[in-house]
């Protein structure tokens, strides 16, 4: 998560949607040193310019007060409800299909998916989603059911959403600057047709119904690897 008191932006962070390198491009534009080095894990940051979250494995482990994946309502009692109100407020979001696709395959490749490897492809990823499966994380754009975003990035979408968001801030729009981070983990040309069994494919559209309706998503013929 960001907050940018310089340039009056809330940035929420979401799970596998393309958020920490979003939050990448957009931290130096939270630091009192804007050309600090830009690094996948880091500490938590508060200064006057802004806040940057804590990022790595422990960061939810309540040793810290800012974190990568506060949600929405802790971000605002926090600041006040005034701060929160009159900053712009952003974050990504993905397709739920797209997005549980990638999320199997990440959880997987760190040996959290705790299931037989030899199962069927479709069979085991079905079984994830059933026993657990990605968090639901509407809490980082929703307080109390109620969508409280500004705009979105969407991840098919990046570069021209990120585009738009830098006009709306005034801020430079430097695609070179954009980092790629926790990507090349989904095998290439993976797609959501070839895996999702009718089953699994009926328990993103019940876990993700708000999502599939608030931003007009719905099953894919085709997923981009990421």
């Amino acid at each position: 998560m960001l907050v940018s008191h310089r340039h009056a932006f809330i940035y929420t962070k979401t799970i596998k949607t393309a958020g920490t390198s979003v939050e990448a491009y957009f931290e130096r534009f939270c630091l009192a040193d804007p050309e600090q080095p830009i690094s996948e894990v880091r500490d938590q940051y508060v200064s006057e310019a802004g806040i940057v979250g804590a990022r790595s494995m422990a960061a939810q482990s309540g040793k810290y007060e800012w974190w990568n994946h506060m949600p929405a309502a802790l971000i605002r009692q926090k600041l006040g409800g005034e701060m929160f109100g009159r900053y712009f407020k952003f974050c990504c979001i993905r397709n739920p299909f797209d997005r549980v696709l990638s999320a199997y395959f990440w959880y997987d490749d760190f040996g959290l998916v705790k299931l037989p490897k030899d199962l069927p492809a479709r069979e085991r990823l079905e079984a994830w989603i059933a026993e657990k499966g990605v968090p639901v994380d509407r809490n980082k754009y929703c307080i109390g059911g109620r969508y409280v975003m500004d705009d979105v990035v969407r991840h098919e979408n990046l570069a021209a959403d990120m585009e738009r968001i830098c006009g709306k801030l005034n801020l430079p729009w430097q695609p070179e600057r954009l980092p790629r981070m926790k990507t090349g983990v989904r095998p290439a040309g993976t797609s959501a047709a070839e895996m999702f069994t009718a089953k699994a494919r009926a328990l993103v559209e019940q876990q993700f119904s708000l999502e599939l309706d608030l931003f007009g998503y719905g099953f894919p013929a085709e997923a981009a690897a990421a």
